[in-house]
């Protein structure tokens, strides 16, 4: 996968989010390619992104605030980065289980996605 592909990804991703930017910011690409020269594989930045989004919508005292930044991501991105790759495919296929129950649920259309 080449930077350009991997950084497109990352962002499309990111913008797909609900409550986050219509458009990455010029950092958030900046972000991207440092994700991409440190060797962070994407599957584990597209978990990260999938698990922050869960714990921020699993909090049903108050809606969540706006995500304005990729960085907001980052902890979690390095926190999954530090687990082994079977917990993170066991996280993985939990969080898809999780999202297609959502959304049966859920009536609203998914976002469209950022393409570059």
């Amino acid at each position: 996968m080449t930077e350009q592909d991997y950084v497109a990804a990352v962002l499309a991703a990111y913008v797909a989010l609900p409550d986050t930017a219509c458009q990455p910011r010029r950092a958030d690409r900046v972000l991207a390619h440092s994700l991409f020269a440190e060797g962070v594989p994407l599957d584990v930045v597209l978990d990260a992104l999938l698990l922050a989004d869960a714990r921020r919508h699993l909090n049903p005292a108050s809606p969540p605030a706006p995500v304005r930044s990729l960085h907001y991501f980052l902890p979690v991105i390095r926190e999954l980065a530090a687990l082994d790759a079977q917990i993170r495919a066991m996280l993985r296929a939990s969080l898809q289980r999780h999202a297609c129950r959502m959304a049966l649920t859920d009536p609203t259309p998914p976002p469209e996605t950022y393409t570059p």
